[in-house]
């Protein structure tokens, strides 16, 4: 169970022309993590990924991989972000214990 003292969010760091992985990515996600409690962003350049589970969190057009990131950052209210890459798929369950 999440701990209502922290301020937690989980960013997906992608960029539109890597964007043939959401589908896939995501279907991993919800499948070994489907009681996410975490507010959950996918960043990208522009093109957004549409799932109500999911908000979409644009950093403009793509100049680099850091100024993209901090674009995105500064987007996000929450005070601890876990960075997470679109390539990194998840292949079993999650151990909630490591998140609270």
């Amino acid at each position: 169970m999440k701990n209502p003292n922290i301020d937690f969010a989980i960013l997906v760091l992608s960029c539109d022309k890597y964007s043939d992985l959401w589908k896939p990515f995501f279907y991993q996600f919800k499948r070994y993590w489907p009681d996410c409690p975490y507010k959950l962003y996918l960043g990208s350049n522009t093109k957004k990924y549409k799932n109500e589970s999911v908000q979409t969190v644009f950093s403009g057009k793509d100049r680099d991989w850091s100024s993209s990131l901090l674009k995105i950052l500064n987007k996000i209210q929450s005070r601890y972000i876990f960075l997470w890459l679109d390539d990194f798929f998840l292949i079993s369950p999650v151990d909630k214990s490591k998140f609270t």
